[in-house]
């Protein structure tokens, strides 16, 4: 698909260098589609913990990468869970010898988002920072630093944000209004759309090898960490059992409740009908999605959840809080979902009891959320990340020409 906007005519490629973690598998599409843009030369920096990486584990990246061995401090976040913070002195050395017209740095509280911030700012390059951050209480550290860190997020020649959501953050955070271009949160639609409809004429098959014997399944999909709310799952659970004898529970993932998780389903009355499956790959992921009927992400907080995105591609009805980014741009509550309290198990269970009861509403629901996810694709991606870039080097005098419509 080709996309005519209005935007400088620029006479040379961009050479463009995204820092990242290790990529998540949902990612890579979206970074190949890019690689394929008119004016755009991308090299994408792999920071991680081991190096060098693997090339097996980058296999379906088509764009030409380097990697980074980094140096990780851990520590917990207001949920507990363990988040890795990395830093990369080989990075620091690579932007210095390597010149490049413009950065992304993913993620604000990445050290290397720093660096690469200080560097462009030495090097006189165009720094952008793609974020997936939405609004939120902030803890006291934060509080107290808040002034500093407005001041950091207000120095970025531009931004691309994840969701609405996310620009908001960006701008109360101290981020320009006119430099923040909406740069949605994607999944490969075409791929689960046709992977899930090829499955589902094996539905049956699918559940039975799982050992699934009621008509009717709810799905999880995510790390089982508490962030994810996957205890308030399974409490809503037994309160939807009791009442329905006819539906399962799977939850397929990895995390530190694993093992709290499978504790809790052996000790269960409803044991027979929870099934925790181990983390799946991509392409694993679209025959757990063909055998469900609704999809639950009851994060207490998540950036976006792009599992979300996932389902509805898959024609599913999704049942979310309202601290997950998704919702600022492809949940509407009553249309194609249902958007509840973090933690409530009581209006989870009921939310879930009255979709279960509603085969017809279901439906209708899945298919609104088929159509909603058409909308927000990759493509739609691959032209905010042409509009920011030519935004932040429209006034570089090598880039500069009278502005013209241009084709991505």
């Amino acid at each position: 698909m080709n996309f005519e906007f209005g935007t400088p005519k620029l006479p040379r490629p961009m050479r463009v260098a995204v820092i990242t973690t290790f990529p998540a598998p949902y990612r890579i599409p979206l970074l190949n589609r890019l690689n394929t843009l008119a004016g755009i030369a991308l090299t994408v920096l792999v920071v991680w913990s081991r190096h060098p990486t693997p090339d097996s584990a980058l296999a379906e990246l088509h764009v030409p990468y380097q990697s980074f061995s980094a140096h990780t401090m851990y520590l917990r976040d207001r949920h507990g869970d363990r988040v890795g913070l990395m830093t990369s002195p080989g990075l620091w050395g690579h932007l210095n010898r390597v010149k490049y017209d413009a950065i992304v740095a993913l993620g604000w509280t990445m050290p290397n988002t720093l660096l690469a911030r200080l560097n462009g700012a030495l090097r006189h390059t165009p720094t952008i920072l793609w974020d997936e951050s939405i609004p939120h209480p902030p803890g006291k550290i934060k509080k107290t630093l808040l002034p500093l860190l407005r001041r950091y997020f207000g120095s970025f020649d531009g931004y691309l944000a994840a969701s609405s959501w996310c620009r908001e953050y960006m701008i109360a955070m101290g981020a320009a209004p006119e430099r923040v271009v909406v740069f949605p949160q994607v999944a490969d639609n075409y791929f689960f759309t046709q992977q899930a409809e090829r499955w589902r004429a094996s539905r049956e098959e699918i559940k039975q090898s799982m050992g699934i014997r009621t008509r009717r399944v709810i799905l999880f999909v995510g790390q089982l960490i508490p962030r994810k709310g996957v205890r308030t799952l399974l409490d809503a659970f037994h309160q939807v059992a009791r009442q329905d004898e006819n539906v399962s529970l799977v939850m397929v993932g990895a995390g530190v409740l694993r093992a709290e998780l499978e504790a809790r389903r052996a000790a269960s009355p409803f044991a027979e009908r929870i099934f925790i499956q181990p983390f799946a790959a991509q392409t694993e992921l679209p025959k757990y999605y063909a055998s469900a009927d609704i999809f639950v992400l009851p994060s207490f907080y998540d950036t976006f959840g792009v599992v979300v995105n996932e389902a509805m591609a898959s024609g599913l009805p999704v049942v979310t809080t309202q601290n997950v980014g998704a919702v600022a741009n492809l949940v509407q509550d009553g249309v194609n979902g249902r958007v509840v309290a973090a933690g409530d198990v009581a209006q989870l269970a009921q939310t879930l009891t009255q979709l279960l009861e509603d085969e017809a509403l279901r439906q209708k629901m899945g298919t609104n959320a088929l159509a909603r996810i058409e909308q927000w694709t990759i493509e739609d991606a691959a032209r905010a990340f042409m509009e920011c870039l030519t935004r932040c080097l429209a006034s570089r005098k090598d880039f500069h020409s009278p502005s013209t419509s241009r084709s991505v």
